[in-house]
């Protein structure tokens, strides 16, 4: 399993940007074991600038995944399935309640919008937090949702005020 990003927020994380399940460029022994937005592929490229250009500092928030770890055998990315979403919601549970600090979720693309609802039905004691939706960062998305890099970079901002208005 890919670590976090050790210059993202971490536990003081305010944002929680929750992604489908990490690409090869997060996967031991394809990349470099980190969800980060320094990886060297394009949807980390894409998130990287976004964030830029809403203002989000970089100690502001901690991206993960409804899946995190790598789903593919090989160097190919591949879409994480229901079975995996299933097994993953209690490392997602386990992750969440280190995040004290949380003040929203911005759910990445349908998978973790869906997976992010199970953990919420699945861990009644969860904390119930404002929750933004944006299009996945990935080329797929990109080719089959004109326009959506302004429907993340509205997230973002909108995220960004939402953690520093919000108290839970």
């Amino acid at each position: 399993m890919p670590y976090a990003d050790p210059d993202s927020g971490g536990v003081r994380s305010r944002i929680l940007f929750l992604h489908e399940s990490p690409g090869p460029q997060a996967s031991p022994g394809h990349g470099s074991r980190l969800i980060s937005t320094d990886n060297d592929d394009p949807s980390a490229e894409r998130f990287w600038r976004l964030s830029r250009e809403a203002g989000l500092s970089r100690d502001g928030y901690i991206s993960w995944n409804a899946v995190p770890w790598y789903v593919s055998a090989t160097a190919t990315n591949v879409n994480a399935k229901d079975a995996d979403g299933q097994a993953a919601l209690p490392c997602l549970h386990e992750f969440v309640t280190l995040l004290r600090e949380l003040r929203v979720v911005v759910v990445m693309g349908s998978f973790a919008g869906l997976w992010w609802f199970r953990y919420l039905i699945g861990y009644p004691g969860s904390r119930v937090l404002p929750l933004l939706g944006a299009p996945h960062t990935s080329n797929s998305a990109r080719i089959s949702r004109p326009g959506f890099e302004n429907d993340i970079l509205v997230a973002m901002v909108k995220a960004k005020q939402v953690a520093w208005n919000h108290r839970p």
